[in-house]
């Protein structure tokens, strides 16, 4: 494997094209609204992707708070985890 084919996450070393999973929280005052369902403080957005958090800003640009590797504790997010994933094409 050469180096432009690898990449770095939560300190492992992954080939390039493989899949990770990253949850991301809102702020107090971030409130985006997306085909009728309302991501906000409330909820942990799930994202596997091959760049989570490049997903993240093409979807909320920068009005979002946190990024996690693995769920974070969800007493906090009374209407849990939604799942994201990219619209893919043959």
């Amino acid at each position: 494997m050469t180096r432009e084919n690898e990449r770095y996450v939560g300190g492992l070393k992954l080939a390039a094209n493989a899949e990770t999973t990253a949850w991301f929280t809102f702020g107090q005052v971030h409130v985006h609204s997306i085909s009728g369902r309302t991501f906000d403080k409330d909820c942990v957005v799930e994202i596997t992707d091959k760049d989570p958090r490049e997903f993240m800003f093409a979807m909320f640009g920068r009005k979002w708070a946190f990024e996690y590797d693995q769920p974070p504790d969800m007493r906090h997010f009374r209407r849990g985890i939604i799942q994201l994933q990219r619209f893919k094409t043959t």
